[in-house]
């Protein structure tokens, strides 16, 4: 994630990136921060790099409220620009208080706090069960099951793949590859993991 985000992501202002980590619990590990230079993003990277895997549950309805409230709590928020929530996990929400069910009222109080977008990558195979979830009651708006970057897509990747994966996904956001103004990507997680960029528009 940290070589994708390094070799990707622009530093003229028009990126805000946010970081949580989630598994038993959702942490924040990089709060909502503008890419205005080299150093901001090596700040980014740095911390991303540095998370440690805490295993335990996953936890995703805690991932995404925390997300929400860092982005929607962020000066740069604006509900006229598009927000885009991607996800990556390897399973469904399970074990404690991290059922389903309240992964599905997160991802819809997400919608309702602005959040036109969630797409996902899944580490795993189709036809998963987490990968059905996702499918079934994650992304939003319109469930697309294949490879590529269509509004609520989906699509299973593995561990020797997903930094390429990320690269791709981090270029069409950031603007180097055709999308339609303005964008935004939210959430990235491993079951452990949760980032969020927002793709700012430029003042004419």
């Amino acid at each position: 994630m940290a070589t994708a985000m390094g070799n990707v992501l622009p530093t003229d202002s028009t990126i805000e990136v946010t970081v949580v980590r989630f598994a038993s619990s959702a942490t924040t590990i990089v709060a909502p921060t503008l890419l205005t230079n080299a150093a901001d993003l090596t700040s980014v990277t740095n911390a991303v790099s540095g998370m440690a895997y805490t295993g335990g549950s996953t936890q995703l309805d805690d991932g995404l409220d925390l997300l929400t409230s860092l982005i929607t709590g962020s000066g740069h928020f604006d509900v006229d620009e598009k927000q885009i929530y991607d996800i990556v996990t390897d399973g469904v929400p399970c074990c404690g208080t991290g059922v389903s069910a309240d992964a599905i009222a997160s991802r819809n109080a997400a919608i309702a706090a602005g959040i036109d977008e969630i797409d996902a990558e899944f580490l795993g195979s189709v036809g998963d069960a987490g990968y059905n979830f996702l499918l079934n009651n994650i992304v939003y708006p319109t469930p697309v099951d294949v490879a590529g970057f269509s509004p609520g897509f989906l699509v299973a990747v593995g561990f020797d793949n997903f930094e390429d994966a990320f690269t791709a996904k981090l270029q069409f956001v950031s603007g180097q590859e055709q999308i339609p103004e303005p964008a935004t990507l939210a959430i990235f997680g491993l079951g452990l993991a949760g980032m969020g960029l927002l793709r700012r528009r430029r003042a004419a």
